[in-house]
C-alpha cells in the first residue's frame, strides 16, 4: 500500500507532509512554529499542521506583489488561469494516468499546476464521465494553443472522451514556480477568491508561512461594521482582511465570532474553513 503522507507527532502536535512533494528531497520533519515565516521554503505546500486545541494550519506562500501579510487579517487565493477551462481533451481511458489537453493560448512553464486539479465539466448534457476530479503531479512546459500532457496523481476511473471538455485549476496555497501565484489579503471591496486562513506572523512578499483555517483564531474588526458573538463571520466592508457579522448568504463564512472586539482591534473566532 502506498500512504499519501507522512505523519509525524511531538507532544500531541502533528505534522502532515506529502509524500511527493514538489521539490525532491524537500522533507522537514521539525514541527514548525507558526510564528515564523521563512525566507526560503521549508515544507511542501500543502502541508498540515495540527498545533493541538483544534487550530490547524496549512503551508502557504505570499505573492510577490509587495504586499506585508500581517496577523489576523484572512488571506485568499490570488491566481487562476481563465485560458485553462474547456479544454479539448485526446481520449484517455481507463487506468491511465496521463491526461493530454490543448491548452489555451497563454504559455505555461513546467509544473505550474502542480498540486492543483484536472477536472472533468462538460458537456452541459447528462454524462458518465463528467464531474470526476483529480489532482495533478506534473506536467511540461507548454506554449499557448499547444497540446501539454498532465500527470496525475491517480489513474482514471472513467474515461474521457475528446468531446467532452476539461479544466485546470491551480493549487490555491501558491506554486514554487512563481511567487505571483501566491496569497494575498482579502480585499474590503470583494472577496474574489476562496479563503485561505489567517496568518499568525508577518509574512514580507514570497515569503513561506502557516496559514491558520481552525480553531480559536484571532481576526481583526472591520473599520465600519462590527462583529456580533455568537453570529457568523465574512470579509468585511471597509478594511481589507478584517471581520464583520456576515451581511449574506453570498459571502464566504470565515467562522463564528466568539468576542467581538471594536472597530479596527482584534477579536476571538471559531475559524472553520474548508479543508483545500
Amino acid at each position: 500500500m502506498k500512504f499519501q503522507e507522512n505523519i509525524f507527532s511531538e507532544n500531541g502536535q502533528i505534522l502532515y507532509l506529502p509524500q511527493d512533494p514538489e521539490v525532491g528531497g524537500l522533507i522537514k520533519t521539525v514541527i514548525p512554529d507558526v510564528y515564523v515565516a521563512d525566507t526560503e521554503q521549508q515544507y511542501a505546500l500543502l502541508s498540515r499542521f495540527d498545533a493541538g486545541g483544534g487550530r490547524k494550519f496549512r503551508y502557504s506562500q505570499n505573492d510577490n506583489s509587495g504586499n506585508i501579510l500581517v496577523p489576523g487579517r484572512m488571506v485568499q487565493q490570488n491566481w487562476e488561469n481563465g485560458q485553462m477551462t474547456g479544454l479539448v481533451p485526446a481520449t484517455a481511458s481507463i487506468g491511465d494516468k496521463t491526461v493530454t489537453l490543448t491548452i489555451g493560448t497563454g504559455a505555461i512553464v513546467e509544473n505550474q499546476f502542480q498540486n492543483g486539479w484536472l477536472f472533468v465539466e462538460g458537456p452541459a448534457a447528462s454524462s458518465a464521465e463528467k464531474g470526476f476530479i483529480y489532482q495533478i503531479e506534473s506536467h511540461p512546459a507548454a506554449s499557448g494553443s499547444a497540446t501539454c500532457v498532465f500527470t496525475l496523481k491517480r489513474a482514471l476511473v472513467y474515461g474521457i472522451s475528446a468531446t467532452r471538455r476539461v479544466s485546470v485549476y491551480p493549487s490555491p496555497v501558491g506554486n514554487r514556480k512563481n511567487s505571483s501565484y501566491g496569497c494575498k489579503v482579502v480585499p474590503a471591496a470583494g472577496q474574489t477568491f476562496v479563503a485561505l486562513g489567517i496568518p499568525a506572523c508577518r509574512v514580507p512578499q514570497a515569503n513561506f508561512f502557516w496559514a491558520q483555517y481552525k480553531g480559536l483564531a484571532s481576526l481583526e474588526t472591520d473599520g465600519s461594521t462590527a462583529m456580533v458573538k455568537g453570529q457568523r463571520v465574512s470579509i468585511g466592508g471597509a478594511s481589507d482582511g478584517c471581520g464583520m457579522v456576515s451581511g449574506g448568504n453570498t459571502d464566504q463564512i470565515f467562522g463564528v465570532c466568539i468576542h467581538a472586539g471594536g472597530f479596527s482591534r482584534s477579536g476571538l473566532i471559531a475559524l472553520d474553513l474548508p479543508e483545500i
